[in-house]
């Protein structure tokens, strides 16, 4: 990764941190709004996603829309 981008990644990272729950809340619901409402996706039979950890922002709702639609989601798998 280069500079810029790890510059980023920290950035956006302190903004996050800086958010209050409820301002977390409503961004978190916002994204997974417009992931849902995103007109390339409507109609995808197949969408990538990633589950996120406790400092990213939460498509949780998003991955369980596209499943109760019967499409598949595909994640990464992550071995240590």
């Amino acid at each position: 990764m280069n500079r810029s981008r790890a510059a980023l990644r920290t950035f956006y990272k302190q903004q996050r941190a800086c958010l209050t729950a409820k301002q977390r809340n409503q961004k978190r619901m916002a994204l997974n709004h417009q992931l849902i409402n995103f007109a390339p996706l409507q109609t995808a039979h197949t969408v990538g996603a990633f589950l996120a950890t406790p400092d990213e922002a939460d498509v949780n709702l998003w991955i369980e829309h596209f499943w109760r639609q019967g499409r598949q989601v595909a994640l990464p798998k992550v071995e240590q």
